[in-house]
């Protein structure tokens, strides 16, 4: 799919793009990547348009979107940058956890 194709899709999906036109992109084969006003950063499927997740990290708008095959950083008015790894979007739930507990401890 065409990046141009991919930002339509996006853009269809989340009407709060076309209201509001200052929210940072970041585009790739494989994801289409929004930060929005509200903090949140919305990471699509480039192919289909399906949601695979929504990120709240920021407190503020989010203002500049930075995408490396997958890792994804973001940059916010409040004053933080956020660095994540979106390959695991594509892990079986329970290595999820058992990663999540390694560096965070028990759920």
């Amino acid at each position: 799919m065409p990046l141009v194709d991919a930002y339509q899709c996006f853009n269809r999906r989340y009407s709060p793009l076309r209201q509001k036109p200052d929210a940072a992109l970041a585009l790739s084969p494989d994801y289409a990547v929004a930060g929005l006003q509200d903090g949140s950063v919305r990471v699509l499927d480039a192919q289909d348009g399906t949601e695979l997740a929504r990120i709240t990290a920021h407190q503020r708008r989010v203002s500049d979107l930075l995408l490396d095959g997958d890792t994804l950083a973001s940059a916010s008015w409040d004053g933080w940058v956020h660095r994540m790894d979106l390959s695991v979007l594509h892990t079986e739930t329970d290595a999820l956890k058992k990663a999540i507990e390694r560096s965070w401890g028990p759920l």
